[in-house]
C-alpha cells in the first residue's frame, strides 16, 4: 500500500515538471576597466547560475573578467566604479538571440522579455489510439509529453510556460479542442486562438496581435446535407468545419478573435450570414458589421474595417446634413407686412396650396368644379374690394363739397356787411 502511494506520489511530481516548463538561455558577460598603477575595483555579480562579488586590478587580464553560464531570468552587475559591460545572450544551440553594450556605468540589470504562453487542450481517446505524444517546441527546445489511453481516457491538460521569440505545439492525432493563449512581457494578453479537430497550433514574433472579437451567424441552414466551410486567421491558423441541414443555430454561431484578417470559404452557398465585430479593448464599441447573402465565401481584413468606420461616419454627416437643409427648402411662413403688400397673390397661393394637399384624391371632374368655384371667389373677393373703395371716394367727395358751399355762403354774407 505504502508502495503504492509513494509511486502515485512521484508520477504526480513528474508530471508537474512536465506541464511547467522552464526557459533558459546562455550567456557570455565580459567587463572593461582601464585600471591605474595600484588600482583595484569591486563587482558584484548576479549571473543567474551563481552569485558572487569579485574584485579585479590591473593585473586581470580578459579572461579574468569575462564569465559565462546559463540563466532563466535575469543578469545583474554592480561595481564600485564605472566599467564597460558587453553582453551576449544565446539560446541553448549557442545562437546569439541579443547583443548588449552598456559604457560608463555602475550599475547594469538585463532582464529577459519572456512571452507567456499557455495550452489547453482536451482529447477523447478513440479506441483505436491507445498513446497520444505530443511536442513543445519553446524557441529552440522541444519537450515531448506522453499520454496514455489506460490512465485517463479522457484528458483535459494545461500547460504553462515561458519562451522569447516562438512557440509550437503539436500532437499526433487531431485534438478535440487546441488553445494558445499569450501574454506579451508587458502583461497584456495579446493572443487567444482555440481551434477544434487540429493537431498543432503556433505563435512567433511575426504572427498578427489579436485585436477584434468577430460573431459570425448563419441565419438559415444550410442547403445541402453536408457542407465543409474552410476558416483561416491571419493567414497564420486554418482549420474545417462541417456543418448539414440539422445543425443548430450555436453549431451555426461562431465567435473567433484575428488581427489582420478572417476569411471563411464554404463548397455551398450559405442563405444569409451576420458579422459584427468589435474591438477587444472594449467590447462596446463596433467596428464593422455586414449582411452576407447567397454567398460562399467570406474575408474581412484590417483594411476593411477601417474603411467600413470612415463610411459610417460619411453616412451619419449627410443624415445631419439632410436635416439642415429640408426646413431650407420648405418657403417660410409671409409676415402681415408681406401680406399687405401683395394681398391678392399671396391670397392665391395659399388657396391654391390648401386646394393641393385638401382635394389629393379628388376625380379630375371635381378638381375643374373646385378650380372654376375657387375663380368665382377670387373674383367676388376682388369685385368687393373694388365696391368699398368706390363708395370711399363718393363720400370723400361729397363731404369736400359740402365744405365749399359752406365757405362760399360765409364770404357772401361777409362782403354783403361792408
Amino acid at each position: 500500500m505504502n508502495i503504492k502511494i509513494l509511486f502515485l506520489l512521484v508520477v504526480s511530481l513528474c508530471t508537474v515538471s512536465l506541464i511547467t516548463a522552464d526557459t533558459e538561455y546562455n550567456y557570455e558577460l565580459e567587463i572593461d576597466y582601464d585600471f591605474d598603477e595600484d588600482e583595484e575595483i569591486e563587482c558584484k555579480l548576479d549571473l543567474g547560475d551563481r552569485k558572487k562579488t569579485e574584485t579585479f586590478d590591473e593585473n586581470d587580464d580578459r579572461d579574468d573578467m569575462s564569465f559565462d553560464g546559463r540563466f532563466d531570468d535575469s543578469i545583474e552587475v554592480e561595481c564600485d566604479e564605472r566599467v564597460d559591460i558587453d553582453l551576449r545572450v544565446l539560446d541553448l544551440d549557442d545562437n546569439e538571440v541579443e547583443d548588449i553594450n552598456e559604457d560608463n556605468v555602475r550599475d547594469f540589470v538585463y532582464e529577459l522579455e519572456l512571452y507567456e504562453g499557455v495550452i489547453s487542450f482536451e482529447y477523447d481517446f478513440p479506441s483505436s489510439v491507445d498513446i497520444l505524444t505530443c511536442e513543445l517546441e519553446i524557441d529552440d527546445r522541444t519537450i515531448e509529453y506522453t499520454y496514455n489511453r489506460e490512465d485517463d481516457d479522457s484528458l483535459k491538460e494545461e500547460i504553462e510556460y515561458e519562451f522569447l521569440k516562438e512557440t509550437t505545439f503539436s500532437c499526433d492525432e487531431e485534438l478535440d479542442e487546441l488553445e494558445l493563449k499569450i501574454e506579451d512581457p508587458r502583461g497584456f494578453d495579446i493572443y487567444d486562438l482555440l481551434l477544434k479537430d487540429e493537431d498543432e497550433i503556433e505563435f512567433d514574433e511575426n504572427t498578427p496581435r489579436h485585436i477584434y472579437d468577430l460573431a459570425l451567424f448563419f441565419t438559415k441552414d444550410f442547403n445541402e446535407e453536408e457542407v465543409e466551410c474552410d476558416v483561416e486567421i491571419d493567414s497564420v491558423s486554418d482549420f474545417t468545419l462541417e456543418f448539414d441541414d440539422s445543425s443548430s443555430g450555436s453549431e451555426r454561431t461562431l465567435e473567433y478573435v484575428f488581427g489582420e484578417t478572417f476569411e471563411i470559404s464554404c463548397d455551398d452557398e450559405f442563405e444569409e450570414a451576420i458579422v459584427d465585430i468589435v474591438l477587444l479593448e472594449d467590447d462596446d464599441e463596433k467596428v464593422f458589421e455586414g449582411d452576407y447573402y447567397d454567398q460562399r465565401t467570406i474575408r474581412i481584413s484590417k483594411n476593411d474595417i477601417e474603411n467600413w468606420e470612415e463610411k459610417e461616419d460619411e453616412i451619419v454627416e449627410e443624415k445631419e446634413e439632410e436635416k439642415i437643409i429640408v426646413p431650407q427648402v420648405v418657403n417660410p411662413r409671409p409676415t402681415q407686412e408681406e401680406k399687405e403688400e401683395e394681398p391678392i397673390e399671396e391670397t392665391t397661393v395659399t388657396q391654391e396650396e390648401a386646394e393641393t394637399t385638401t382635394t389629393s384624391t379628388l376625380n379630375d371632374e371635381e378638381k375643374e368644379i373646385n378650380s372654376s368655384t375657387q375663380l368665382q371667389t377670387n373674383s367676388l373677393e376682388i369685385e368687393g374690394q373694388k365696391g368699398e373703395e368706390n363708395n370711399s371716394t363718393s363720400i370723400i367727395y361729397t363731404f369736400i363739397g359740402i365744405i365749399s358751399i359752406i365757405l362760399l355762403i360765409v364770404i357772401i354774407v361777409f362782403l354783403m356787411k361792408l
